[in-house]
Formats: structure tokens, sequence, C-alpha cells
């Protein structure tokens, strides 16, 4: 994750192995920094990356606090950008461990999750991000899920549920 995080923060053109000697991946083992450097080539020359590299804004790491009728609302969203067509997209990184077979089950436990940025980025920023995109890196794919309009009274009911539980 801290990996992802730092190229998108850098936004550099290519990767370079010297990213693997920062002090952050000294405790990783041999295996585990090649296993690490080789998905995050995956996804840095692979569609994601190059919407990020080319993003009109980039926005890593991005906090919020939305205030729902249930309370404070407090989350870190992996990545907010903007595309160069004016679109927003909503990235989070999924760096466990999981079989191409559990892709989807995966992003539908988190659905809600994506949703409550969106609407909280929605809510707060009164921008609409369009797609809400889980990126697997263990398997290289992702999980998409779209937003209209009409999506933010459906998100806030799932929230509503969520708490009655």
């Amino acid at each position: 994750h801290h990996c992802m995080e730092h190229l998108v923060r850098t936004r550099a053109v290519r990767i370079r192995r010297k990213l693997l000697d920062q002090p952050l991946f000294a405790r990783l083992s041999a295996e585990e920094k090649e296993r690490m450097f080789a998905e995050a080539l995956h996804f840095w020359s692979g569609p994601w990356g190059r919407a990020v590299r080319s993003a009109k804004k980039c926005y890593p790491e991005l906090p919020f606090i939305y205030k729902t009728r249930h309370g404070l609302l407090k989350g870190q969203m992996d990545l907010l950008f903007e595309t160069k067509a004016g679109e927003w997209v909503i990235l989070d990184y999924k760096t466990n461990r999981i079989a191409p077979s559990e892709k989807q089950r995966t992003a539908r436990d988190y659905e809600l999750q994506l949703g409550l940025y969106a609407l909280a980025f929605n809510r707060i920023y009164g921008a609409a991000p369009k797609r809400g995109v889980l990126y697997f890196s263990a398997i290289d794919e992702s999980f998409e899920f779209k937003y209209g309009d009409g999506d933010w009274a459906e998100i806030e009911k799932k929230l509503d549920a969520s708490f009655s539980v």
C-alpha cells in the first residue's frame, strides 16, 4: 500500500528499483520486495497508472470528515483523481492476497466503503465521482462501480441500514 502511495505522490514516469531501498521497506524480505515491485510495476504500467500520470488533479490519501445523521464519518481515500476528460475517480488499492475467483465477492464486500467515499466527496466538494475502482494488486485486476446523480440517496439508505445493525 505504501509503495502505491509513493508512486502516486511522485507520479514518476518510470518505477526504479531504488524505490525498494527506502527505509519504509527495510523490514521486508528480498522476496517480499520483489513481489511488491512487480505488483507496483503492473499497476504503474497499466491503464490505472497511465490514468494517474495523466490526471489533471491527483489527491492521494485524502482525509475527510462527513457529518451524517448518525454522527461523524471519518475516513481516508487512497486516491482521488480527475482525468483529462474532467471525470473524478476514486481508486482504492487492495494489496491483500486474493484469488481471481474471489474478486467479485471481495469487491461486493467493499461496495459500501467506496460508495461512502463517493457520497462524502460529492457532499463536501459538490463534485460527483463517476467511478469507484478497487484495484487488486495481487492479481493485477480492478473492479469498478459507476455512480450517477440518482445513486446518492441509495448510498445514504445503505449507510442508514448499516447503523441499524
